[in-house]
C-alpha cells in the first residue's frame, strides 16, 4: 500500500513502495524522501522497466536511522542511468523474508542483480552522506552500458558477501575508490567472472573479511 504527502518541498511515503513489473516510460526520479520515523522501508521495484534515469539519492537518510532500508531493482530493465548517491540501505535478516529475491540468491540490502541498466550505476558520496549498504549489494549478472562509480562507498556484511559482482559486465570502468574517506567493504567482494571493458581502479579502498577471502576474482576480465 503507498500514499504520497507533500510538505515543505518534500515527498513522505508511508507503507513502502511495492510495486512489481513497474513500468516508468520517462523515468523515476525520488530523492530525500521522508518515511515514517523508526518504519522499515522496503522499495520492492523488480522487474522494473523505465525509459529514462532512475534517481533515489539519499534514500533511508530522513528521519535519522532505521532498522530496514531495501531496495529491490532485480531485473530491472533502465534505458538511462541509476543514481542512489547518498543512501544509506540496510537490511535485517531476521525480518527480510527469503522471498525478497530470486530463489538463487541471498537477501541484501541493495538487490539488483540481472539488472540490465544503459548508463552509469553511481552508488557514491553527495553532501555529506557517503553511500552505505549495510547488509550487503548484489549486482551480480548485472549489466551496465556505462561505469560503475563506488567512490567513498562503504559496503558491510562481515563473514558473508559485502558486494557481489559476479558474472556482471560493465562497458566501461568500476571504481572503487576513496577521495576524502576510502572505499570500505567488510565482507567479501566478489568478481568472479566479472567482464570490464575497461579499467578496475581501487586507488585507497579498504577490503577486508576477518577468517575470509576479502576480494575474490577468479575467471574475472579486465579489458583497460
Amino acid at each position: 500500500f503507498l500514499l504520497f504527502g507533500f510538505k515543505q518541498g518534500w515527498a513522505c511515503l508511508f507503507g513502502g513502495l511495492i510495486a512489481p513489473s513497474l513500468n516508468v516510460g520517462n523515468g523515476l526520479r525520488a530523492n530525500d524522501v521522508r518515511f515514517p520515523a523508526g518504519q522499515p522501508i522496503l522499495i520492492d521495484l523488480r522487474g522494473l522497466t523505465s525509459g529514462g534515469d532512475i534517481v533515489m539519492r539519499n534514500l533511508g537518510r530522513a528521519n535519522g536511522p532505521r532498522k530496514v532500508c531495501q531496495l529491490i531493482m532485480t531485473q530491472a530493465r533502465i534505458a538511462g542511468a541509476v543514481d542512489c548517491s547518498g543512501a544509506r540501505l540496510v537490511l535485517d535478516i531476521e525480518a527480510t523474508p527469503k522471498s525478497n529475491c530470486l530463489a538463487d540468491e541471498d537477501p541484501a540490502a541493495l538487490q539488483l542483480g540481472r539488472a540490465d541498466i544503459a548508463g552509469d550505476v553511481t552508488l557514491t558520496t553527495i553532501g555529506d552522506n557517503r553511500f552505505e549498504a549495510i547488509g550487503g549489494a548484489n549486482l551480480g549478472g548485472a549489466r551496465i552500458g556505462g561505469q560503475l562509480w563506488c567512490i567513498e562507498a562503504r559496503f558491510e556484511n562481515p563473514g558473508a558477501d559485502a558486494f557481489v559482482l559476479d558474472r556482471i559486465k560493465v562497458a566501461n570502468s568500476v571504481f572503487l575508490k576513496a577521495d576524502k574517506h576510502r572505499f570500505e567493504a567488510t565482507g567479501e567482494v566478489r568478481l568472479i567472472g566479472a567482464r570490464i571493458d575497461g579499467q578496475l581502479t581501487c586507488d585507497g579502498a579498504c577490503f577486508s573479511n576477518p577468517g575470509g577471502d576479502a576480494l575474490s576474482m577468479d575467471r574475472a576480465e579486465i579489458n583497460s
